[in-house]
């Protein structure tokens, strides 16, 4: 699970067939689209050249309804490390992801995740506001697209570190009563209302108690508050805070 530039979907969709060998640009899966094959809990599955394709989007919100199964800390872990993997690359080659969200992580049928759109904000103008769908994860200095750093793809990842731990939306309006907090404002009011067990995900209790389970979310959460401080120059560089989750996730390099 090293970073490498495999992690990375680079200028386009990337989806991989069931057994991870194939891998399908999306004008392919077009093509295809008359040949669906169905949809099952995995994601929809589409007949191609010799492979039955299946995509599914990471999907963290709502784990806790009826029929669905939440992810586990093993693959929330994993998925944060590989996608701070992911980033740290890019960064390594003096560039910027620019739209880190939950909807372009991809995750293969072993659950391996992969980060798509890179370099997506290169498309918009200088004056062109980011689209409504990514405002949850900009950073606050970003207020448009060719404001994006670094330092603002260490925020929006943050904000997905806090939705794999949270199993909240990013957005505004996290319920009626919280109106217009977004996501890092409402943890950090949680920290001082509610004990610490009430920020995290419902379907993540289970792990609290277990022995160094409850020590590395916690850990986690911390890293994700660093990520997302006001200021950017607060905020850790994406090679350190992906040395932070393979230490203290226990993997190896």
């Amino acid at each position: 699970m090293a970073s490498s530039p495999t992690d990375v979907i680079e200028s386009r969709l990337v989806f991989f067939s069931e057994d991870g060998s194939g891998e399908y640009g999306l004008e392919e899966l077009l093509g295809s689209s008359a040949e669906v094959l169905g949809k099952g809990t995995f994601g929809t599955s589409y007949k191609v050249p010799k492979y039955a394709v299946v995509v599914k989007r990471l999907k963290i919100i709502g784990n806790g309804g009826a029929n669905k199964t939440p992810l586990t800390w093993e693959v929330r872990c994993s998925t944060a490390y590989r996608v701070a993997s992911a980033i740290q690359y890019l960064h390594s080659q003096h560039v910027f992801h620019g739209n880190v969200r939950s909807s372009n992580v991809f995750l293969t049928s072993s659950f391996d995740a992969y980060l798509s759109e890179y370099a997506l904000a290169q498309l918009f103008s200088d004056t062109k506001p980011i689209p409504n769908l990514v405002i949850g994860y900009c950073a606050p200095e970003v207020t448009n697209a060719h404001q994006v750093s670094q330092k603002s793809d260490v925020y929006s990842f943050g904000v997905l570190l806090f939705e794999l731990l949270t199993g909240k939306a990013p957005t505004n309006a996290l319920n009626v009563k919280e109106k217009g907090t977004d996501l890092p404002n409402w943890v950090r009011s949680m920290f001082q209302e509610k004990p610490l067990i009430d920020v995290f995900d419902n379907a993540l209790h289970g792990y609290y108690n277990t022995s160094g389970i409850g020590e590395q979310m916690v850990q986690l959460l911390q890293l994700a508050l660093c990520c997302t401080f006001q200021y950017p120059n607060r905020r850790p560089s994406m090679a350190a805070v992906t040395n932070q989750i393979r230490e203290t996730c226990s993997f190896e390099t």
